[in-house]
């Protein structure tokens, strides 16, 4: 569970406050299920562009945002690339073998490096399985 909004002097590890008095805190503030560990995406799984997300590209980067989070990123060459390949939903496995293929890369560092990027975007909301 991740636990949002906690008071900035709680996530600084301050030593005055002991875990009891902590406790009451936190259980007046919303939990939120992480997405990661709920459902963890594997290579047999289809991923799209999300459908509420905002994307704009400057300088060959794309720049993405959570229209309800307001959340937002930027990706790198590399990144931007995978998104842009996310225009149509398809699985996990597939995009890997085509980067393999296009970056002449390892395909298994390829697919865990997928995997890590695609989850943070799943958990800021930005692509959806279909």
């Amino acid at each position: 569970m991740v636990l949002k909004n906690l008071p900035i002097a709680h996530h600084r590890g301050r030593s005055d406050v002991s875990p009891r008095r902590l406790t009451p805190l936190i259980a007046r503030y919303k939990r939120v299920p992480d997405p990661i560990m709920a459902d963890v995406l594997k290579l047999t799984d289809r991923v799209a562009q999300g459908r509420k997300q905002l994307a704009a590209e400057a300088a060959g980067s794309v720049m993405l945002m959570n229209v309800d989070h307001g959340v937002y990123c930027g990706l790198d060459d590399i990144g931007s690339d995978i998104w842009r390949r996310l225009v149509q939903p398809m699985t996990i496995a597939a995009l890997c073998d085509a980067l393999a293929a296009d970056y002449r890369g390892d395909r298994d560092q390829i697919a865990v490096d997928v995997l890590e990027l695609l989850s943070s975007l799943r958990a800021q909301g930005l692509i959806d399985v279909v």
